[in-house]
Formats: C-alpha cells, structure tokens, sequence
C-alpha cells in the first residue's frame, strides 16, 4: 500500500502521523506560550493546540508524546528553542561547514522521538565541540 501511494505514510500511518503531530505542536506551542507552559504542562498545552488548530484533521495519531523536542518546546517555550540554537551556533562556529550533518542528525534525533538527554546525541555535540579533532581515544573525528 505504501509503494502504491507514498502520502499513506503521512495520512495512515498512526506512528508518523503522531510524530508529525508532535512537532506541530512543539512550534506553534512557542507561539502560543513564548515562554513555556510549565513543568508536566504538555498533555494539557497539546491538547489544547490540537483542537485549536484542528491538527487531528490532517494526520492520524495523537495520542501521546513521543517528541523530546515538543515536550521541551511546551515546557520551556523560547528557552529551550535559546538552549539548543547556543549549542548550534558553538557547534558550527568550531566545526564550520562539517558541522551540518551531524546538527542533521543530531537535531532530527531530538524532533521526532529521541530523549535530549540520549547518548548518542551528545556524541554528535561532543564531535564538533572537540578542541583537538580528536575524540574517543586519539580517533580522529572527521578533520584532515
């Protein structure tokens, strides 16, 4: 059904859609609530945005947060979008242009279902934060 038609990927299945859903949330949360919502707000603020903005309307799935980045930007508001775009602007200002695909990565771990505070996350910061090109051990991180 899938290599039928691709959109069933957005508009049937439940996984994505709530994914999707997550992320919408999490930016028009910033506009709604600048400067967040509060600790345990995000059932209650996402709630809310759903109805208000009818997401449910244009994927499947809502029922819960898989999103580290929705339940951040709920939380938080322009606090957390503050911390993680310093962590950005560090990360290329030391890395330059080899920093784009690990923030890709990095970033896209964090929006659709990973923790911020997964492993392997920190591991890509940490990548284009090493002073001497160098990490774990003496390999060499991607510098020539």
């Amino acid at each position: 059904m899938l290599f039928e038609n691709p959109k069933h990927l957005f508009l049937v299945d439940a996984s994505v859609g709530q994914r999707v859903i997550n992320v919408l949330v999490g930016i028009i949360s910033v506009y709604e609530f600048p400067f967040g919502a509060g600790a345990a707000s995000f059932d209650r603020v996402a709630g809310v945005i759903i109805e208000k903005y009818e997401l449910s309307s244009l994927v499947v799935g809502h029922s819960g947060n898989v999103s580290a980045f929705a339940k951040y930007s709920v939380e938080l508001g322009f606090f957390f979008w503050a911390f993680m775009a310093a962590f950005v602007y560090k990360a290329f200002a030391s890395a330059g242009a080899r920093a784009s695909k690990y923030m890709l990565v990095a970033l896209v771990f964090v929006s659709t279902n990973f923790s911020i505070i997964f492993p392997p996350v920190w591991c890509l910061f940490a990548l284009l934060h090493s002073r001497s090109g160098r990490l774990f051990m003496g390999v060499p991180n991607g510098r020539a």
